[in-house]
């Protein structure tokens, strides 16, 4: 699998993010929240990233958070096998006002994905 993150791996759609949000199962560790649902298509993952403006004021301090955690995903999602064959849409949630830095996001995010893995 390639380590690359195109554009039709991520989740754009509105309706799709708000089906996540209403129909989606619930996944967190320490300071990571991860929303899932299985999708009816055989494209690739698609995942959004998500860093509440209420704790991080400032764009620049979300964006940066978003950044390590799309590299962090990026770099860890060939440990994300097909769910059940169907792919899944995923928002990453960050639910701290802590700003942590990229090995923790990592480390984190590898223990989320195989407890999604766990699951299928």
């Amino acid at each position: 699998m390639p380590q690359s993150f195109t554009k039709n791996e991520r989740l754009k759609s509105k309706q799709s993010i708000t089906t996540l949000f209403n129909e989606g199962k619930f996944i967190r560790k320490k300071f990571l929240a991860l929303k899932f649902l299985p999708a009816g298509d055989t494209l690739p993952h698609k995942v959004a990233f998500s860093v509440p403006k209420r704790r991080f004021a400032k764009a620049v301090d979300r964006n940066r958070i978003k950044r390590r955690m799309l590299e962090a995903y990026r770099l860890n999602k060939h440990l994300l096998a097909d769910f059940e064959g169907r792919s899944l849409h995923l928002i990453l949630m960050y639910n701290t006002s802590q700003e942590y830095d990229f090995q923790e996001i990592e480390a984190t995010l590898k223990k989320l994905l195989v407890e999604l893995n766990n699951l299928s």
